[in-house]
């Protein structure tokens, strides 16, 4: 298990990278996945970063609301059988309903994050 470097920085989730060993040689199965579990803390670290202010309830309640959100976003995706988005293989997305609320992800490891504020290149949008 490996927490992610400094781009990592700014989500609202405790988020690891975990490297699986698997006792059968079967190629498709994934090398490492991303865990994000949800986190008060991370969340109001996010906003403190950001320059925003909130309330710990108020920080706690955004970061629920935010979770859910994502897990119904890769759910609505999963039973696409043709995607117009690059999204990564869910294996797990368990929301605050659950024992314990969680995303586990495929890891797109050569991947970057883009600055929505900056937003793409001609080259990134035409690649």
């Amino acid at each position: 298990v490996e927490p992610l470097g400094p781009e990592a920085a700014g989500y609202m989730s405790v988020i690891r990278r975990v490297q699986l060993e698997w006792n059968i040689g079967l190629s498709e199965l994934p090398k490492s996945v991303i865990v994000k579990i949800p986190c008060a803390t991370a969340t109001n670290d996010a906003f403190e970063s950001s320059g925003a202010a909130m309330e710990e309830l108020d920080t706690y309640s955004f970061g629920k609301v935010s979770h859910a959100l994502e897990t119904k976003f890769y759910r609505l995706l999963e039973g696409e059988k043709q995607k117009s988005l690059l999204v990564p293989t869910i294996y797990a997305a368990e929301g605050y309903d659950s024992i314990q609320p969680v995303i586990v992800m495929e890891d797109y490891r050569n991947c970057s994050v883009v600055d929505l504020v900056d937003g793409f290149s001609e080259k990134q949008v035409y690649i």
